[in-house]
């Protein structure tokens, strides 16, 4: 019996014969491969989309649709015309044999046939299906991998220089006007360096902490710790940018709120909610988080904000690094949406979850939860 890296492999029978049936199944049981049945195509057509089996063996000759019209319809089909299909055959002339190829089988058998040769033919495009679907996940995962790269050079190219050009710009204007600018000319361009300064900090913060995360170098180390008191700090941390847009940060959490988490990375995910909250606030209007502790296995922190909200049509690109969507703030702040991706990740390492309910115009509230005991 051979034994597969995942579970055992699933083999979808096509026989009208009963006893065929009985005869071949029990040699690919005993082999240890897992087993589906039908004695009609059909009924195989209906297994073939509802198992997706790893590997056909079919019948050429039955009542009503035959092999080779089975074969071709499974071709046909986006679905099903990657598995294989090794047919099993009492004609060996050539024409039908050909005929077997040409509609996209991959192998037959004749028959009376030789146990040790079908399981010898049966393992050998086994292991060839596996090696393709491996090689399909890799390939979607370095596809991957391609759109990280082209995100995170997009960034660089773009979302960099682009505050770079204003610091530069604002801060030559100060050095060879100086004398000449105005007290409230000066403040307002010292303004907004400041504003793009701080801005391009957390941008180079997000790029460098979601690069550590690729390459699996941020420490994951959770722990019990007062989340009332981590949501103070990072409001403290965050009142400048709040005072500017006259909108007020309230921590509704109970005082002894208590989470597991590692705390660097949850601190990381709330500030970058609530700095988002900010962006997208109007004057006058208030964030608040809070705590919910009543589920047995999980706890929620929320975020809510009375801002511009995101338009329905834009819900779905969120969280997504191969979508290039980006919305200005309520004062035109602009943004790359790498904070609620790396967020995402931070999350997910918890084994929690993070997700939104939004409604333009009136405001969004973000939710994450998080495991009482991260495994």
């Amino acid at each position: 019996m051979k034994h597969y890296s995942e579970k055992q492999p699933l083999i979808l029978l096509v026989d009208d014969i009963v006893e065929n049936l009985k005869v071949l199944g029990n040699i690919f049981k005993n082999e240890g491969f897992q087993i589906a049945i039908a004695s009609n195509g059909e009924a195989a057509i209906s297994i073939a989309h509802s198992r997706l089996p790893d590997l056909i063996l079919l019948d050429v000759q039955m009542p009503g649709m035959d092999g080779f019209e089975v074969c071709k319809a499974l071709k046909n089909d986006l679905l099903t015309k990657d598995i294989p299909i090794l047919f099993l055959t009492a004609k060996t002339e050539n024409e039908d044999i050909i005929r077997g190829f040409e509609l996209g089988a991959v192998d037959y058998v004749t028959k009376p046939f030789n146990n040790n040769e079908l399981l010898a033919r049966v393992h050998t495009h086994i292991e060839l299906q596996l090696t393709k679907k491996k090689l399909v996940a890799s390939n979607h995962e370095l596809e991957g991998l391609v759109a990280t790269k082209d995100k995170f050079f997009s960034i660089i190219a773009h979302d960099l220089r682009t505050p770079f050009i204003a610091l530069l710009g604002f801060s030559e204007i100060i050095k060879d006007d100086f004398k000449e600018l105005s007290e409230s000319s000066l403040l307002e361009y010292i303004n907004i360096i400041h504003i793009t300064a701080n801005d391009t900090y957390k941008l180079l913060d997000n790029l460098l902490q979601w690069s550590r995360m690729q390459l699996g170098k941020i420490d994951f180390v959770p722990k019990s710790f007062n989340l009332y008191q981590s949501i103070n700090q990072i409001c403290n941390f965050l009142k400048l940018q709040a005072s500017q847009k006259n909108v007020t940060l309230d921590n509704r959490a109970p005082e002894q709120a208590v989470v597991y988490a590692d705390n660097n990375m949850l601190d990381t995910i709330i500030r970058n909610i609530i700095s988002n909250a900010i962006k997208f606030s109007n004057s006058g209007s208030s964030i608040t988080i809070g705590f919910d502790d009543t589920e047995l296995k999980e706890s929620v922190i929320y975020i809510k904000d009375q801002g511009q909200g995101i338009p329905y049509e834009a819900q779905d690109k969120l969280f997504k690094l191969d979508v290039n969507y980006s919305t200005l703030g309520t004062n035109k702040e602009k943004g790359t949406g790498l904070g609620l991706i790396l967020c995402k990740e931070m999350v997910e390492k918890h084994n929690g979850k993070i997700w939104f309910k939004s409604i333009p115009d009136e405001g969004t509230t973000f939710f994450i939860s998080l495991p009482k005991n991260v495994q």
